[in-house]
Order: structure tokens, then sequence, then C-alpha cells
């Protein structure tokens, strides 16, 4: 089951997150010997970054700060390193809801539902059972924006702060069976296994830690129930509950299930409980059509995977839902005007330039 995920509509609107999510940034470039003020400059960023609570900062810079510095500080693992100062508090309003659940399953139900208050642009969902691993649940991060941006390190950030918020709250019942990440390794492997204390997969579809079904029945001590509804009605009164479109509907579940429906719109239609007619009235009326939306998703999909992983061809056309690694290379020669194998050199160059 999929919980409650919600998507953001950037060709409209700017893709943000709130400035917390950025707590400890400034301390740990200074035990690196790093000016972070420079840093936060050069990229147009609040020089408080990550201290007040109810500021929302552009999230593409962001991504581009955290590259960079890893670059600056020759650090492969900073994303991981700033994780290590971060926990649940970097979620601001969320955090008391959160950490007055009864368990595990109730709190991570309650960050897939509110995640959008932290970032619109983040996608948390709770899978279970999971797909591929069926002695765990797979808890799945994504960041949804329009244009593919570097994001290896947001994302290994992201995963870090949720491996330990859950670490935190299902203590002594906490089993991490196995990690996922969507490119391939910035630092040493054992670095993640270090960080991780698990098995580390790269060159996966998706960011994820899969855990054991213990792990999310575990409860959660010194919970005030009577400050989580008071928590819920705050961000129930306040930031409301969001709506998704049509559009938003077919994007998520085309990112879930391209590899599975193979795009299929009437596969995409019985998933929403629609006729595949009523889906595209309903899509017509947002001035969308399903063939763009899916080959948009297809080519974002098609550009992270040649060039942040070393998935082979073929299977990229797989997770794309392409009959074929040749349907794959005519795609790539109308979105990039050139073949798949040449966009993964290019990328592959690029990447042995910067310093690790």
């Amino acid at each position: 089951m999929i919980l409650r995920d919600i998507l953001f509509t950037l060709r409209d609107m700017t893709a943000v997150v709130r400035s917390t999510g950025m707590k400890g940034y400034s301390e740990l470039m200074q035990q690196l010997g790093v000016d972070p003020r420079a840093m936060l400059e050069r990229h147009g960023l609040p020089l408080d970054l990550g201290e007040n609570h109810d500021d929302m900062v552009p999230l593409e810079p962001i991504m581009a700060l955290m590259e960079d510095s890893a670059r600056l500080t020759r650090r492969a693992d900073i994303g991981l390193q700033l994780a290590a100062f971060q926990d649940v508090q970097v979620l601001g309003p969320l955090a008391a809801a959160i950490q007055n659940s009864a368990s595990v399953r109730e709190a991570l139900a309650t960050t897939s539902r509110f995640m959008f208050i932290h970032s619109p642009a983040l996608i948390f969902s709770v899978l279970e059972p999971a797909r591929s691993n069926s002695r765990g649940i797979e808890l799945r991060m994504e960041i949804a924006l329009a244009q593919v941006t570097r994001q290896r390190q947001t994302i290994e950030q992201c995963l870090g702060v949720l491996h330990r918020m859950v670490k935190f709250f299902a203590a002594s019942q906490y089993q991490l069976l196995a990690v996922s990440l969507p490119h391939s390794p910035l630092a040493d492997e054992q670095a993640y296994r270090r960080f991780f204390n698990a098995p580390v997969a790269f060159d996966q579809p998706h960011a994820s830690l899969w855990i054991s079904p213990q792990t999310l029945e575990s409860d959660l001590t010194g919970v005030n129930a009577s400050l989580r509804t008071i928590a819920l009605d705050y961000l129930q009164r306040y930031y409301g509950d969001q709506t998704q479109s049509t559009t938003e509907q077919v994007q998520r579940a085309l990112r879930a299930t391209l590899s599975t429906t193979g795009g299929s719109k009437d596969a995409i239609a019985a998933l929403l409980f629609l006729h595949p007619r009523t889906l595209q009235r309903r899509l017509s009326a947002e001035h969308q059509t399903f063939d763009a939306i899916r080959d948009s998703i297809r080519r974002s999909a098609a550009e992270h995977y040649l060039c942040e992983t070393h998935i082979p061809l073929a299977q990229i056309a797989d997770l794309l839902g392409l009959a074929d690694q040749s349907v794959l290379t005519r795609m790539c020669q109308r979105w990039f005007s050139a073949p798949p194998s040449s966009i993964r050199k290019d990328a592959d160059r690029l990447r042995m330039r910067l310093p690790q």
C-alpha cells in the first residue's frame, strides 16, 4: 500500500523546501574548514539557512549548494555527513505530530501525509508488502522536479535523515534490511555501510530503506496523545489538505508503475478507478494529454538513469516501460539528439573531471 504522497506541478510553481532541512550546514562547513557564508552567498541563499522554521527556500539552489560543497570540501559523502547533524526536528511543524505518534507505522503515515508542508517537491511513500523484497517494507524517498538536476547529495541526505529518524523511533526494534540508492556510489562503499550499518545497493530505480515489518509495528515511547491531537489539528487548520489534480495523479501513477504497466493509459486509468475516456477528458480540462505526461516522465527518468547510474541500457528500457533497447535509442535521439551510450559517456567524462 502506498500511503498518500504529494506531487508538485513545477511548471506553475517554484520547488521549495523549509529552511530547517539544512539545519547544521554552516556548522558542518566550518568543521571542514570552509566559510559557509561565501557558499550561501554564491547560491543566493539566506545566511541563516537552517535556522528559521518559517522560511521556505528554493530547492534547486539547495541541491546545487550540496553538490558544490561536496566538490569544494572533497567530501563525496557530505549528504550523509549533514544528515548526521539532523533529526526529526528538521521537519519543523511536522515534528510534534510525528514524534507523538503511537507507533512507527503511524509516524511514517503522518510524515507521508504532510510531507508537502516541508517541501511540496519531496515524495515519501511507504510500500507494503514490498514488490521486490518479500521480507521487508520499502520506505521510498523521491524528489519530483520538472527538469533533472543533480540531486545525489540531497537524496542521500534525505535518506540519511529518514534512517536516523526511524532508528530513533523504533530503538531496539529497528531492523534495517537493506538500502537502495538510485545512482553510482559517490564515496567509498564502506562509508555507506558504516552510516547505515546495512547492505547498500547502488544504481537502483529508487532511493529506499527496506525495514522489517516488526520495525513498522514498533511502539514509540514517551508519547503525548493530547499533544499529537493538538499538532494534527494545527496542521489541518493552517496547512489544510492538498487535492491532487488529475495530472498529478497520473504523474504519480506513472512514476510508480512504468516498468510494470508499460505506461499503458488503460492500466493507469484502472489504477485511478477511471474509464480511459474519462481520464483523457479530465486531462484535457487541465490542458494536458496522457501521451505528453508519459513522455515527460520517461524523459526525466531516462536522463536520470543515464547520467546518475550505470544500470545497463536494456534494463533502463524495461524500467521506462519500453519494448526494447532500440526504442530507448530512438527516444533519446528525439529527446536529446544523441544515443543513450553517448549521453552516458558524456556524463561519465564530466564526473571524472570532478574532485572526489
